[in-house]
């Protein structure tokens, strides 16, 4: 007589297998694409939050936060940036709180000059 084996499959996990699988059938590109995730900052604090996302020959920067808090910290803030902002395809941002986007205009400064460009 043939061993039956049941096993309960959670619905959730399924229906997400499906679309897993549904997405690898209509974009096999993506299935196979490496990310790459650098911690600019927030790391080790909870202020600075930067982080350098690249996949796809794409170059994401997800929030571009300054760094509060003890003097150690905010002299970060003056440090040039440690990536080349003419890189960047797109910077994203969790949220508007200065830990998350107040180092943006240091982050551009770089990219203009006093004629304008």
């Amino acid at each position: 007589m043939p061993h039956l084996t049941v096993r309960r499959v959670d619905p959730a996990q399924f229906i997400n297998l499906r679309r897993i699988k549904a997405l690898e059938r209509k974009a096999p590109q993506y299935c196979n694409m490496s990310l790459k995730l650098t911690f600019l900052g927030g790391a080790g604090t909870v202020t600075g939050s930067k982080y350098l996302l690249e996949a796809d020959g794409r170059r994401i920067l997800v929030d571009c936060g300054l760094f509060q808090g003890f003097k150690a910290l905010r002299l970060r803030n003056w440090a040039p940036p440690r990536i080349n902002p003419a890189s960047l395809d797109a910077v994203i941002l969790t949220h508007a709180h200065l830990d998350h986007s107040g180092y943006l205009p240091l982050l551009v400064k770089p990219c203009f000059t006093s004629s304008g460009r």
